[in-house]
């Protein structure tokens, strides 16, 4: 399969502001699973120097550098074309450790995952919990309502308007389909 994706995201200042160096993670990887076919990149300003960095993880990355004008904006455009190699998104085995939550990780692993288990929002935390108790802690059943959620969490936002940026108020979810709308609440 070939998708495109294509992403902008606009900054707009009260006050012109001097642009430090940006790191940009928005180039697909290209690996067995997928291969780039085709990626652009516009930044307005227009930096003054780029260049194409690989983390330890494989994924690449852009840093951009801006000269020392002040700007009220700072735009950021990409466009990638991606072709898939996997036709079954179940083509994996579950380990025996991680069937059930809380996943319980081999020590090996689970040092290598540190630096993404620190301090976790409290309304994702708290969303993450509801799901893992509708799944009954069944890990796929829980990826499949994590990835329900957040594919309608846009929709849901849209109809609520201005209370899903409330600070102060929280979305309690039901995913299941027959539900089209979550219910609010306040923390």
């Amino acid at each position: 399969m070939l998708y495109q994706i294509s992403h902008r995201t606009t900054y707009t200042y009260s006050d012109r502001v001097s642009l430090q160096p940006h790191l940009i993670r928005l180039r697909p990887r290209s690996d067995s699973w997928q291969t780039l076919q085709m990626f652009s990149l516009q930044v307005t300003p227009i930096p003054i120097a780029q260049s194409e960095i690989t983390d330890l993880d494989g994924n690449t990355f852009i840093k951009v550098w801006f000269s020392s004008e002040l700007t009220p904006s700072l735009n950021i455009q990409i466009l990638s074309q991606t072709t898939t190699h996997q036709s079954n998104p179940f083509n994996y085995l579950l380990e025996p450790w991680s069937i059930e939550l809380p996943i319980d990780y081999p020590t090996s692993l689970f040092r290598q995952l540190q630096p993404y288990l620190g301090s976790t929002d409290s309304i994702a935390l708290q969303l993450a919990y509801e799901i893992a108790e509708r799944s009954q802690n069944n890990v796929l059943q829980f990826l499949n309502e994590v990835t329900y959620s957040y594919t309608n969490l846009a929709v849901w936002c849209r109809l609520l308007s201005d209370s899903c940026y409330c600070i102060g108020r929280y979305l309690s979810f039901d995913l299941s389909p027959r539900n089209a709308l979550p219910q609010t609440g306040t923390s």
